[in-house]
């Protein structure tokens, strides 16, 4: 909804939670020099080389260098709405009955029309729910499986017990069509099925959202979260939130960042809208700009955020590559998808029966007519390239976010020495992605009490999540800081401790678009720096922390 005020244009988001009552979200303005400190405290504390690395911001301390000094007169203003009033340093939230606040916002006063970040105009428009759908076809075409224990076996993942202050959270956007958290029951049968971890989620519901059924979204995620990281964290959160245009990235980047008792790590699967077309046009030339800043609050709390880098490639739309965000986003972990070369030739295999129970991960492969992918070290893993199936690992160069400092040397490696697609296609000097790559092909789940496959970032991302999540309690043992937002960590370790990684050569994202990167030795647009190896991880961690005195 926009309102006109003298000459303001206001545009804001205006979130309906039910025919009564009426949320609408307030951007503030975001003063420059503010914007600039919270990325150059990112910075100080993400840096292995900074005298200050790990030494996090609690949330009071952010939220003050974002307060405006006009707040007290917003306060009086919100004050005499009799509106209930949620702030946030660089937000307010009013709510109540629609018709009031409809008369509220339409006669904004000057003063406060000011103080409000007109760049950013959203619409109540609600994306396409995202749900996993049992084939019809009674033959499918399955290759081996991979399962909680493939990536425990590849890449070495060990058990670490719990800490208390350890939390792990996922996602869960709700698209206004009534899909929502996954099934208690579903990730309690997973967990017996496969002999895995298992532990309700505690959900985190800000808006007070409601839903009728699950997705295959949080589904997948919340099962291997929950079976990888293996109890590593105390408790494992569903941050529950609207999906619908007014209330994407930015709202959500928002309600974490105000929680002072935030997860360390937060997975988010929901990916899909383009930089070039989608974000402009839907919610404002500056939307993404105010995003970064949003993630560079959560780097400097300490906070990792974990998405995946999309399966449909080099996304080629507008005449050039058009990436999602916030894959591209350079506060976040973006992660590519792998598989072994077992994969790609496919096995010809029954999907189980509706229901079927299994007691173990054998007969879960068994049931599917296929094996289970048990890697030994001499195996390699490939870019996932499987059209129709889990379709190509997404990765290039954003056409929006400057190329952060962390990686130029890496980047600018590949551009050196790697096979490139016409300049005119991508921009050289943006972020690169993904960061890293886990496996992200042929993975079982457990969707409303029926086996189905699933494939792609969307399963790599919350992997590589829960395994952050072990290495943060290791961490949290050793009297040590949570890992944080860990990129610049793992582009200096690719340096220093190349052991940690294993490159990915083998492989392209071309999809169906005739342009795209080849996997190459090093890093690489297609899986990062590679995937990684956890106990070479902790080592390189234990050289780190033993210079430090800890």
């Amino acid at each position: 909804m926009i309102w006109r005020v003298g000459c303001f244009l206001v545009v804001l988001a205006f979130v309906f939670s039910s025919a009564k009552e009426t949320r609408v979200r307030i951007h503030l303005r975001q003063p420059e020099e503010s914007k600039q400190k919270i990325k150059e405290i990112c910075k100080d504390v993400s840096s292995p080389d900074s005298i200050n690395y790990g030494s996090y911001l609690p949330q009071k301390e952010i939220n003050a260098l974002f307060t405006l000094n006009e707040e007290d007169s917003l306060q009086q203003w919100v004050a005499s709405t009799s509106l209930h009033a949620r702030f946030n340093g660089d937000w307010v939230e009013l709510s109540g009955e629609d018709s009031h606040v409809e008369l509220v916002m339409n006669s904004i006063p000057v003063h406060v029309a000011s103080l409000i970040d007109d760049s950013i105009f959203v619409r109540s428009r609600a994306r396409t729910a995202y749900r996993h759908q049992r084939p019809d076809q009674s033959k499918q075409v399955i290759s081996p499986l991979t399962t909680p224990r493939t990536y425990q076996q590849a890449y070495q993942i060990p058990k670490i017990s719990s800490h208390p202050n350890n939390t792990l959270a996922i996602a869960v956007m709700l698209a206004g069509s009534g899909f929502g958290l996954a099934l208690d029951s579903d990730l309690s049968s997973f967990a017996h099925q496969t002999e895995n971890f298992y532990q309700p989620l505690e959900v985190i519901n800000p808006m007070n959202v409601t839903w009728s059924q699950p997705d295959g979204e949080s589904t997948a995620d919340a099962q291997y979260i929950l079976s990888i990281s293996n109890g590593s964290a105390v408790q494992v959160q569903a941050w529950v939130d609207y999906n619908e245009i007014d209330r994407y990235i930015l709202e959500w980047a928002q309600d974490i960042a105000a929680d002072p008792k935030a997860a360390l790590v937060h997975s988010n699967s929901y990916i899909g809208l383009t930089e070039l077309e989608d974000f402009p046009s839907r919610f404002g030339p500056d939307y993404i700009l105010r995003c970064e800043i949003e993630l560079a609050k959560l780097c400097a709390r300490g906070i990792t955020v974990v998405t995946g880098s999309g399966d449909t490639g080099a996304f080629y739309n507008q005449n050039q590559f058009n990436a999602f965000y916030p894959s591209t986003s350079a506060y976040v972990l973006t992660l590519g998808a792998t598989m072994y070369p077992q994969q790609l030739g496919p096995a010809d295999g029954n999907w189980p029966d509706a229901n079927v129970t299994v007691h173990d991960v054998n007969q879960l492969c068994q049931s599917f007519n296929t094996t289970c992918l048990d890697p030994t070290p001499d195996m390699i893993e490939v870019a996932v390239e499987t059209p129709g199936r889990g379709g190509w690992s997404g990765g290039g160069f954003s056409a929006v976010v400057d190329q952060p400092d962390w990686q130029r040397k890496a980047v600018k490696s590949f551009l050196n020495e790697g096979v490139l697609p016409s300049a005119k296609l991508f921009n050289a000097s943006k972020r690169a992605f993904p960061d890293i790559s886990l496996n992200g092909q042929s993975i079982p789940i457990l969707f409303q009490g029926d086996w189905m496959i699933v494939s792609g970032t969307s399963i790599s991302a919350p992997a590589m999540a829960a395994i952050i999540g072990i290495l943060n309690a290791r961490q949290l043992h050793l009297n040590r800081p949570p890992l944080g937002f860990i990129n610049p960590l793992l582009y200096k370790m690719a340096e220093d401790h190349p052991v940690a990684f294993r490159d990915v050569t083998q492989g392209d994202n071309f999809c169906n678009f005739g342009a795209g990167y080849n996997a190459t030795a090093g890093f690489d647009p297609v899986t990062g720096l590679g995937t990684i190896l956890v106990p070479e991880i902790i080592s390189y961690l234990d050289q780190i922390f033993a210079k430090r005195g800890q």
